[in-house]
């Protein structure tokens, strides 16, 4: 999957669509390698210990990145927000 390269300098709205179209494509090929490269490879294994262990550790740190999008994105659904005056303190000078 490639990423397209934006322009170096953006507005306000341009950066903030930047930064919501890669978390999309983060998720995605998250998504994907858990899906199709991870899961297949740990169910290979023999040992279930060692299958419930690994699946454990991925499906945590997949959690933890999932949270980190979702404060992103809620991060600039308040910047949207507040840039609209729908916020309290939100004059969208920042």
């Amino acid at each position: 999957m490639s990423f397209p390269v934006t322009p170096p300098v953006l507005t306000q709205a341009e950066s903030v669509n930047a930064v919501a179209e890669a978390e999309a494509g983060i998720a995605q090929c998250l998504a994907d390698m858990l899906c199709n490269t991870l899961f297949p490879n740990i169910t290979a294994l023999t040992d279930v210990e060692k299958q419930a262990a690994l699946i454990k550790t991925v499906l945590c740190a997949y959690s933890a990145k999932e949270s980190s999008i979702g404060d992103v994105l809620n991060a600039l659904a308040s910047k949207i927000l507040a840039d609209k005056g729908l916020v309290p303190g939100g004059n969208g000078d920042c």
